[in-house]
């Protein structure tokens, strides 16, 4: 939760229960005489129940307001996509210590169809050599996608020593980039960054 407080004007109990709705004008000056649009906390609690929490507010007329905002606590999911699976095992070691949840697909079409079934991803690992369909194709199609996809990040993986594979790789929209073999320090402040 997050608790917004402040020694304002406060809302009047009247204006308060009419607070969130659209059809109501609930406006008031502030303490410095600013005016407010009246659309802020109803966008904020949209935002909230967007998310699956909620917003609260408490006032006090002429004492102040809180805003408590209430979201689920969310575990971050990464897809891993590799064909091997000793690197799938030791990328769900490395994760395992950063507390996010982590689903597998041993190449890019399988896991565009992880992505079909699950919306709730929030970063992608993946290696560029795999059959089927490759990394570098697999992140056009994600790229490309972007009702759904665009926007997950991607850590791309590869032993491959060219500078062409990862320049192609950044171009396509990988947001990071680490070289096989895959070093712990060196891939979860990685993680840590695009997941936050």
């Amino acid at each position: 939760s997050l608790l917004i407080t402040d020694q304002g004007t406060g809302i009047a109990p009247a204006l308060l229960a009419k607070l969130f709705r659209a059809d109501e004008h609930t406006t008031t000056t502030g303490t410095a005489g600013e005016k407010g649009t009246g659309f802020g906390l109803r966008f904020c609690q949209e935002l909230a129940r967007a998310m699956n929490g909620n917003l609260l507010i408490q006032s006090i007329e002429g004492q102040g307001t809180e805003a408590t905002v209430a979201l689920p606590d969310v575990r971050p999911k990464v897809l891993v996509v590799d064909d091997d699976e000793l690197i799938r095992k030791v990328l769900r070691t490395f994760l395992d210590t950063l507390e996010v949840d982590s689903v597998e697909a041993s190449n890019g079409r399988e896991g565009l169809q992880m992505l079909a079934q699950d919306s709730d991803i929030h970063l992608i690992i993946s290696d560029v050599v795999m059959p089927e369909m490759n990394g570098l194709e697999f992140l056009e199609q994600l790229k490309r996608n972007e009702d759904t996809t665009s926007n997950i990040p991607v850590i791309i993986v590869t032993g491959d020593l060219e500078i062409e594979t990862r320049e192609r790789a950044l171009n396509l929209g990988a947001d990071d980039f680490t070289m096989k073999p895959i070093q712990q320090e060196d891939l979860l402040p990685r993680v840590r960054r695009l997941i936050g």
